[in-house]
């Protein structure tokens, strides 16, 4: 019987035993990202969404004025930057939950 992908994750013996399989390969191979890059591709934290909107809709937040850096700091020697991806991220939380 040939492969197919409608049938290959089907509640089948054989479906479940290649989603086990996807499921295993994926979680043992796979390569955390950092925070940063959290926040610029997570479509279900709302807060990440709000943060990437606002970096996108405001002059002053351009991205070389807050930079995708790995940390809420500001990367020494940056004289350009106000805040991070992360720091903007971490206020847009602060005031927005009680």
């Amino acid at each position: 019987m040939g492969f197919s992908l409608i049938d290959s994750h089907k509640s089948t013996d054989e479906g479940r035993e290649r989603t086990r399989r996807l499921f295993t390969t994926l979680n043992k191979y796979a390569k955390p990202v950092s925070p940063a890059e959290l926040i610029a591709l997570n479509d279900d934290d709302a807060f990440a969404i709000v943060t990437r909107r606002l970096i996108e809709s405001y002059t002053g937040l351009q991205s070389e004025f807050v930079p995708l850096a790995p940390t809420a700091n500001i990367p020494t020697g940056n004289l350009s930057c106000i805040t991070t991806v992360i720091a903007l991220y971490e206020l847009v939380r602060t005031i927005t939950v009680p």
